[in-house]
């Protein structure tokens, strides 16, 4: 993770959301299995926080409004609160890149209800 407030969340240091969002799956699917793999608590504090701070970056990064809007972007556009036209000069959006921010979303959703709620109540990312 980096120290850039714009990139916070984003595990390469580049803003693509798709690294990003595989990569909370895969702690989802660490922090679902936690309790029987007997985690130190340590490690389990660490993947929550990691968690949380990429789900808001994709939150913020998801775009929010236009033509595209629910879309995910392959790298970071600036803020999700953009209009994006569909000119020439949109992001790409692939299935890839919504699906797997989606598998993440369902996870946190899933696995951390009471973060989720506090995010979705304060509007924290956006």
């Amino acid at each position: 993770m980096t120290a850039d407030p714009i990139l916070d969340g984003s595990v390469d240091g580049q803003g693509r959301t798709t690294p990003t969002a595989t990569s909370l799956e895969g702690l989802l699917a660490a922090l679902e299995l936690a309790p029987a793999a007997d985690y130190p608590a340590e490690l389990i504090g660490a993947i929550k926080e990691t968690v949380v701070r990429g789900v808001g970056f994709l939150l913020r990064e998801q775009i929010q409004s236009g033509p595209y809007e629910g879309g995910m972007p392959g790298r970071i556009i600036g803020s999700g609160d953009a209009t994006i036209s569909a000119g020439a000069d949109a992001p790409h959006i692939r299935i890839g890149y919504v699906q797997h921010a989606l598998c993440a979303f369902l996870g946190y959703e899933k696995l951390l209800p009471a973060e989720s709620a506090a995010v979705l109540e304060e509007g924290r990312f956006r």
